[in-house]
């Protein structure tokens, strides 16, 4: 149950339709429907001809995919190009386009025409077009028997790295574990249309392409918000609506209340939704159960989820008024559904009501800026659900620099009175702001949905007056032990634009203190999914391990603390004398130049595991 109820709706129930499962997405249904039907006419009982020409007759496309891409982070929570991973597809890896005639009759593939026919990447869940450079937009190969083959090649699909300058290889926008449903799942619509036949262009069709990103390890503390067996730490309380609020009458047609915070059903949050039907005053519905309700959660894309009896909601029921207590918590970020529909069939208990709901938490994530940083180190904070992101500023905080220098082993900071003159001091809360937006500073950029900020680390000298005197000053970023808020940082959803609003299926988390409510979903207890793999010991922090420029160190590979047979390699461009052999010691070339690599481990049925090496001088 919630702790405040802001909301409380009753309404007439509306029988609504549940749309059924096709075959084809909507745009091939629509070119069967523009198809004109071959109709026979006869005279006097004897056959007739067509009145429509076969010759005339559209083809349906049909696509199925299987369509897979994948990548191993090494050990990172992005996939870092510094370590020379990128996305692969599998081998048979493709998307298969046919085409049949709707009267069943054979394809002509003379008649056939794809050589302007485009491919494009589209609208989708979890991602927004604009971030991605697509380029296979082509189709190619020979048709046969109605089918053509369309496949992926590494760095057909990556992210757009040109809209904002990065000048290493640990900046901006990366491929993440965390992105995609929250666990590396990235799920993309392309749309294929163009084609033509006998001089007619067919109906465009859409497919899906699955691309996963994985070699994290990662444990959340968002598991104690789950009971041992893994489901959700929800409890349904089961109190009669008039306990809760002023009831409603009952009328010839069953009258439905939902109690719950905000504007509608929020799916995401660790809350109980309350859903009250009040039965007309012929029907008794105390025999209604958990089986007899079916609550489906659906968008526009036609993704769908059943919730499941007695786990995701439980079910009281008296003869005059049934409550379904929906206690199911959505931690995925994809898919974002944007309905609910409940429906009781019982009997003469007969009711079903569709809600807009919330499903999905605005999230951020981030990339960029790990490992060894240097000046110009871009950090990139990516928004998924805001519907009206049009300025850095209502998400950032505004960078701000100091003005230092030491004298006498001592810290002191440029300070202005209100007339501008110059002095220093030894307080840093004292000390003068000055600007760090502009492009040779930090350089906050919105490109999209993604905030884009610069690090500095060399720092320019500026000379002030103090006292009459000319003196020379560096730029100081404060950091976190400063006690200053000088910018350049998130601001948590409490601190943010308040005029910002949720996409469709989306809540943004006003009263949290960051953007990834939801963060890491996949790792929790129950759903069974993430990366744990093999350990490669001894590591440190996020497996990560520094070894000094000249020197070894021995790894070890176990799996469930027991050691395993693994097949050792290096990933990144290390110097020849970096190497490592196969019972796991690693040895840095006394020259190497890479400031990282990563070690990994694989064993015989694919699992992975991963260490990152940090070279030190």
């Amino acid at each position: 149950m919630r702790k405040n109820i802001s909301k409380i709706l009753p309404v007439c129930m509306a029988f609504v339709l549940a749309a059924s499962g096709t075959v084809f997405p909507a745009e091939v249904n629509a070119a069967q429907k523009q198809t004109k039907k071959v109709t026979v006419s006869t005279s006097k009982g004897k056959p007739g001809k067509p009145s429509q020409p076969v010759s005339k007759m559209v083809p349906v496309l049909q696509v199925t995919s299987n369509l897979n891409g994948s990548a191993y982070t090494n050990g990172k929570s992005t996939l870092k190009s510094v370590l020379n991973t990128t996305v692969d597809y599998e081998e048979d890896s493709k998307a298969v386009l046919t085409l049949t005639m709707p009267n069943g009759s054979a394809v002509d593939d003379k008649k056939i025409d794809s050589s302007n026919a485009k491919v494009e990447l589209v609208e989708g869940d979890g991602y927004y077009p604009s971030e991605y450079k697509f380029l296979a937009t082509k189709l190619t190969g020979t048709w046969s028997n109605g089918k053509l083959e369309y496949r992926l090649s590494k760095g057909d699909l990556e992210l757009d790295l040109d809209q904002y300058p990065n000048v290493d290889a640990n900046s901006g926008r990366e491929w993440s574990c965390l992105g995609g449903d929250g666990h590396g799942n990235y799920t993309f619509n392309l749309k294929v249309s163009g084609i033509r036949y006998n001089g007619k262009e067919i109906a465009s069709q859409e497919f899906k392409v699955h691309i996963l990103i994985y070699g994290y390890n990662y444990t959340s503390d968002a598991i104690s918000l789950y009971t041992e067996n893994g489901t959700p730490a929800i409890e349904a309380e089961f109190v009669a609506l008039s306990d809760r609020t002023d009831a409603p009458k009952a009328s010839k047609d069953p009258v439905w209340t939902w109690i719950g915070d905000g504007e509608m059903p929020i799916l995401c949050d660790n809350y109980a939704d309350d859903f009250y039907i009040t039965w007309p005053a012929k029907v008794n519905a105390s025999s209604v159960k958990s089986k007899d309700v079916s609550i489906t959660l659906k968008n526009d894309r036609g993704d769908e989820r059943r919730l499941t009896a007695d786990k995701d909601f439980k079910v009281n029921s008296e003869k005059d008024e049934t409550q379904i207590a929906l206690i199911y918590q959505n931690w995925a970020f994809t898919p974002i559904y944007t309905k609910m529909t409940i429906s009781v069939n019982k009997g003469k208990a007969k009711a079903e009501k569709t809600y807009d709901i919330g499903s999905v938490y605005v999230y951020e994530a981030q990339q960029g800026g790990g490992g060894t940083t240097i000046d110009g180190t871009v950090t990139a904070y990516s928004f998924y659900g805001l519907a009206n992101l049009t300025d850095w500023r209502q998400i950032f905080g505004a960078p701000s620099y100091l003005l230092r220098l030491e004298q006498d082993g001592q810290k002191l900071y440029y300070a202005e009175d209100e007339d501008g003159n110059g002095s220093l001091t030894l307080d840093a809360a004292e000390a003068k702001l000055f600007d760090a937006s502009g492009e040779q500073d930090r350089n906050p950029q919105l490109v999209g949905n993604t905030v884009y900020v610069t690090t500095r680390t060399v720092l320019k000298e500026v000379e002030k007056i103090v006292d009459g005197e000319t003196v020379t000053l560096k730029q100081y970023y404060p950091g976190w032990n400063d006690g200053i808020n000088a910018g350049g940082s998130l601001l948590t959803p409490m601190q943010c634009d308040p005029e910002l609003k949720a996409a469709p299926g989306y809540v943004i988390p006003w009263n949290t203190s960051n953007w990834i409510t939801n963060e890491k979903w996949a790792w929790q207890k129950g759903v069974e999914e993430g990366w744990t793999g093999i350990t490669v010991s001894p590591y440190k922090g996020k497996f990560e391990w520094n070894v000094a420029l000249g020197d070894s160190q021995q790894f070890e590979a176990t799996l469930n603390d027991e050691p395993v047979d693994v097949t050792w390699e290096i990933f990144g461009d290390v110097a020849e004398g970096t190497t490592v052999t196969q019972d796991g010691l690693v040895t840095v070339d006394e020259n190497e130049t890479q400031a990282q690599f990563a070690v990994t481990v694989t064993a015989e049925d694919g699992t992975k595991g991963t260490v990152t090496i940090k070279v030190t001088k």
